[in-house]
């Protein structure tokens, strides 16, 4: 679920400080539609997890103490999340081509031989 929600972050971030989605090396296949889809899924997972906590199979611990601080611990001791306009885009990018320059790298790879197009789509990206 965390990488799913800081693909969306990264994403809102990338917008926010006035980039286009065009100048993105690498696409997500399903873009950010595919992140809230992931997350939605991992939440029925976690609800079905929370449920076989709460009312287990073979039965419940016998120190409820022990079990509401193992759940409230997590809660508790995390940090925060950056503000989207906080978030540093640019430590460790490693393109840093323009909308242009991203547009003829695109446009030479699509229009490589087929058997090239075979090849990348196999052994690169």
């Amino acid at each position: 679920m965390a990488i799913c929600l800081c693909h969306i972050r990264f994403r809102m971030a990338w917008v926010r400080q006035g980039h286009s989605i065009e100048e993105l090396p690498f696409k997500a296949l399903g873009g950010v539609w595919g992140s809230w889809f992931g997350i939605i899924l991992l939440v029925l997972v976690l609800i079905a997890q929370f449920y076989i906590a709460i009312w287990p199979v073979g039965g419940m611990s016998d120190d409820p103490k022990k079990v509401a601080e193992t759940f409230f611990c997590y809660i508790w001791k995390r940090t925060l999340p950056k503000a989207i306009d906080e978030i540093d885009l640019d430590t460790g990018r490693k393109s840093w081509l323009t909308v242009e320059e991203m547009r003829a790298y695109r446009e030479s790879r699509k229009n490589a031989p087929l058997y090239v197009r075979i090849y990348r789509m196999l052994f690169s990206n």
